[in-house]
């Protein structure tokens, strides 16, 4: 049927996902199958997280935007997708240039300009779409309850919450886990790959434009020039959103559930250049 290929240099590029990635050769073409992990789903849960992936590269494609081109050979199981291996993809991260972040966080304002609906959506087993169960910010909440973190950090996410105003032309297609690790360059062009495990396709505009925000620190080290003019390139074309304040709400939102504390020294960067632009406007 198809062999799997030992190439180290190949493999390493696979490196980094939490779903189980081979690389493969296949009549005559290198593809990668992505396997969803079970970890605390059952198998409904992983037939939804990869109708969500195809159901988010698609959205991209109806939006002219580059996006992953996904196989469904007969062979594959019901928790996986194959995908053509791109030998000059390149993560973004490594590549970090004020203009590559720039045109980025463009991207990301097309798609939210783009995708606007009037409520948030789930995918289900077959693929189509039904109301969710539980709101988006539902789901927010029960990832601070989730934290093992002091109970006046959890309590600030719930007051923070409870302030933002859910407005229906906020709500935008949401990858989830917006990230330099999930963001590649294919001849210049931006690809968005791998959206992340939640199941919810549309919600809060900020969402995904603060996560990839307080990622920067991340591998990231402000003290390099380069680095920080590439932080630079995407606030730059991000600071019409910096004027409203349920932005910074949101940068606290994300920086509590990816490090448990909206005040650590490593956001501090990020947190003072923000209020000194709130504080110009």
């Amino acid at each position: 049927m198809y062999t799997k290929i030992n190439d180290k240099g190949a493999r390493d590029k696979l490196k980094g996902s939490d779903s189980k990635l081979e690389l493969i050769h296949y009549k005559g073409a290198k593809y990668v199958i992505k396997t969803f992990q079970k970890h605390d789903y059952d198998k409904t849960d992983l037939i939804t997280r990869k109708n969500r992936e195809l159901y988010y590269s698609d959205k991209l494609r109806e939006l002219s935007l580059p996006a992953m081109t996904y196989y469904d050979f007969n062979w594959l199981n019901d928790n996986q997708l194959c995908m053509s291996f791109l030998d000059d993809l390149k993560i973004f991260s490594e590549q970090m240039t004020y203009d590559d972040f720039f045109k980025l966080a463009n991207l990301k304002k097309f798609i939210i300009r783009n995708t606007k609906r009037k409520n948030t959506q789930l995918v289900t087993k077959n693929g189509s779409i039904n109301k969710p169960i539980q709101s988006y910010f539902d789901l927010l909440r029960e990832s601070l309850s989730d934290l093992s973190i002091e109970t006046k950090y959890i309590e600030l996410g719930y007051q923070i919450l409870n302030q933002i105003e859910v407005k229906t032309e906020y709500l935008t297609l949401l990858h989830s886990d917006f990230h330099c690790g999930n963001i590649g360059l294919v001849d210049n062009s931006i690809l968005i790959f791998d959206p992340g495990n939640c199941m919810y396709l549309y919600g809060h505009k900020f969402h995904d434009i603060t996560r990839q925000l307080m990622y920067f620190p991340e591998g990231i080290i402000f003290s390099e020039e380069k680095a920080y003019y590439a932080f630079q390139g995407y606030l730059d074309n991000i600071s019409e959103f910096v004027k409203d304040s349920e932005f910074m709400n949101f940068c606290y939102i994300q920086s509590l559930i990816l490090t448990g504390n909206p005040f650590v020294k490593r956001n501090q960067e990020i947190t003072t250049e923000l209020f000194s632009r709130l504080a110009k406007n």
